[in-house]
Formats: C-alpha cells, structure tokens, sequence
C-alpha cells in the first residue's frame, strides 16, 4: 500500500488476497494499514528500491494490485481492484 489508504481500500485488499499472505505498506501508510486490520500482526522490513522509478508502471491514486499481476514486472497494464 502506498499513501493513505482509506480503511474499506485496505480490508478490500486483504480480502482479495487469495493466499491470505502480506500487505506491504510504506512507513507513511502503515497506521492506515494497522487501523483497518487490527488482527493481523506487523513486522518490519528492508526493502530495497529500484533507482530509475520511470521503469515501474503507473498506477491511479487508490488502485490496487497484488504483486503477482500478469504483466507488472513489464509495466503493462492489467486488471486493477477498486
């Protein structure tokens, strides 16, 4: 999650996730993210950032897509959760 997600976008996000694994949040967005799922344990994490961000593909303000989504790594575009 990127920003400040509104808690509905959060919980959709949880919910869509077939494999009931992570959500990912920036620091920024983590309390958003803490607030909305409540159950759900946080850690930490390193993530390591690419240098030139024009390679990744845009996204619209409040889309949402799982990182496995058919043509991410392409920046292509695909199916988008609102």
């Amino acid at each position: 999650m990127v920003g400040r997600p509104s808690q509905e976008v959060v919980r959709e996000a949880a919910r869509r996730n077939r494999d009931g694994g992570e959500i990912l949040a920036t620091r920024e967005g983590a309390p958003c993210v803490f607030g909305a799922l409540p159950d759900w344990r946080a850690t930490r994490v390193i993530v390591h950032l690419l240098g030139d961000a024009s390679r990744f593909p845009r996204f619209a303000e409040r889309e949402v897509k799982p990182f496995g989504a058919p043509g991410l790594n392409a920046g292509e575009p695909s199916r988008s959760h609102r």
